[in-house]
């Protein structure tokens, strides 16, 4: 696999736009970073950055997706991020992150594993296999539609009324 950091060209970001990429990783950082990692040289992504937001999107064919594996490593120093993804493998985090916020939409994701720590959740998600969460937040928004596993034991939620499970 190769992998190549996207040019930022100075300018930050505290939103994400993720399209048709095998796997993402989430990362906390002291600067932001996109690192790209496919299996070949060839370089058929659009990305770009306009007003804080990055919007990635792998270009190629279902026959080429069949042998191309794309994958991301973002990290965001930004302590609120929002994150949108379509036509994702997966959707994790290598460690346990830290964000004050996290907005997270998600449309045809296979797997979402994410170990967070934060004061507000908010998940719209739409066809995801499965969805696992662990670690605390002060609140969580979760709208799903068409999710197929959940698994939220290890989290808690907590309010004025005390924590649950």
């Amino acid at each position: 696999m190769i992998k190549n950091e996207l040019d930022l060209n100075g300018e930050d970001f505290n939103e994400i736009k993720i399209e048709n990429v095998g796997k993402v990783f989430l990362s906390k950082g002291n600067r932001n970073s996109i690192i790209l990692e496919k299996n070949s040289e060839d370089r058929n992504v659009d990305f770009l950055i306009v007003h804080g937001i990055a919007f990635i999107k792998t270009l190629h064919s279902a026959e080429e997706n069949k042998r191309d594996n794309y994958n991301l490593y973002i990290t965001f120093k930004s302590e609120d991020i929002s994150i949108n993804i379509l036509n994702v493998g997966s959707f994790q985090t290598k460690d346990k992150v830290n964000f004050k916020t996290i907005k997270l939409k998600a449309i045809n994701c296979g797997q979402i594993n994410l170990s967070v720590v934060s004061q507000s959740l908010f998940f719209g998600l739409q066809n995801v296999f499965s969805l696992k969460i662990s670690g605390d937040t002060d609140t969580l928004t979760l709208q799903k539609n068409n999710v197929m596993l959940s698994n939220l034991r290890k989290f808690i939620v907590k309010n004025d009324s005390g924590n649950f499970y």
